[in-house]
């Protein structure tokens, strides 16, 4: 993973990593967020996402500010498709995400995630990375709501933040997963959306925390979610 060319200049001693203000035009709506400098035309289609619209992005324009220019074509209708996935497949998947770029070969602020589609077993279909979490999501929601698939998962190296979560959900991503431990606003998040979260339980061992009827061969604990209140009670956890 060559992260240092791709999101970083290095200046005498230092290595700086890049960040870019992005503005992001829908109409007379601007909307403002700091991304890095790649995978534009998904940040902006995710961001549309997250609204429900379908965009059309008719410019990008890179200068000491990014501008992105796209039209709203009305209410997005993704193409995805619900189902059940294995349990062991989403630890492959996992596995084989931290390998790719482990940090002690790319040590920069950047964040790296995944979208999988369930191919029999989770086939990985796109890998960016991004100085913003939120902005990594935005990007993966993108990618998901362009091309769909079955049973979407997202993985993230960083922890999945409730922000996060509703920006995946509204790509269609079915399945989220990073190895951390969850926040209260993801979990909210999630009991509003019905998508399968998967983290660090107490024990700091790799489970589903939320939504785990989707997950053959998963025998762990979970927690129970009611929607109203955002009642959580634990199974055994």
């Amino acid at each position: 993973m060559r992260c240092v060319k791709e999101h970083a200049l290095v200046m005498g001693d230092y290595t700086i990593t890049i960040d870019s203000k992005v503005r992001v035009a829908i109409g007379e709506e601007v909307y403002e967020i700091y991304s890095s400098p790649n995978d534009l035309e998904y940040l902006a289609i995710g961001l549309g996402a997250l609204k429900g619209k379908l965009l059309d992005v008719r410019s990008i324009r890179v200068g000491d500010e990014i501008l992105i220019e796209a039209k709203d074509l009305g209410p997005l209708e993704l193409r995805v498709r619900d189902g059940k996935v294995e349990w062991e497949e989403i630890v492959k998947a996992l596995r084989e995400l931290y390998s790719i770029a482990p940090k002690s070969k790319c040590p920069l602020a950047v964040h790296l995630g995944a979208a999988y589609v369930w191919e029999g077993r989770y086939v990985r279909k796109k890998v960016m990375m991004d100085v913003s979490r939120h902005a990594l999501a935005l990007k993966l929601a993108g990618y998901m709501a362009s091309t769909g698939g079955n049973v979407p998962l997202a993985l993230l190296s960083a922890r999945i933040s409730g922000d996060a979560a509703k920006a995946l959900a509204s790509g269609g991503f079915k399945v989220l997963a990073a190895f951390h431990h969850p926040l209260l606003s993801t979990i909210r998040a999630v009991a509003e959306s019905g998508v399968t979260l998967i983290g660090k339980n107490a024990m700091n061992e790799l489970s589903v925390i939320a939504n785990p009827s989707r997950i053959e061969g998963y025998a762990g604990p979970s927690l129970r979610l009611e929607k109203r209140g955002y009642q959580m009670m634990g199974d055994e956890c």
